[in-house]
Formats: C-alpha cells, sequence, structure tokens
C-alpha cells in the first residue's frame, strides 16, 4: 500500500517550459550564423570553381 503513495520525481511544467525557452533562444541565435556560413561556403566553392574554369589548375605534388 505504501508504494502506492510514492511519488516518482519528474520535471514540473515550469522547468519544461524554461527549457523549450532556452533551446528557442540558442536556435534563434544559431539558425542566422548556421546561413551566413553556407552562403560564404557557397561563394568560396563559386570562386574556386571559376578559378578551374578559367583555366587554373593547382600544382601537382
Amino acid at each position: 500500500m505504501n508504494s502506492m503513495l510514492v511519488r516518482k520525481p519528474s520535471f514540473s511544467l515550469v522547468e519544461l517550459v524554461i527549457v523549450v525557452v532556452i533551446i528557442g533562444i540558442i536556435a534563434a541565435i544559431a539558425v542566422p550564423r548556421i546561413g551566413r556560413g553556407a552562403a560564404g561556403a557557397t561563394d568560396a566553392t563559386s570562386e574556386r570553381q571559376g578559378h578551374l574554369s578559367a583555366g587554373y589548375r593547382p600544382r601537382q605534388s
């Protein structure tokens, strides 16, 4: 009978909401940075392909 009265520890609704808000803030900061990084990588790839199409070939070792 005593085992029925014992409550298992769990997270409260307030704690879960706080975690969701923190994850949202981190995502709001990270997404624009990832987008800028992807744009920079695309620019660098385009630049590299432009050199190759213009006859530039890297030196062979």
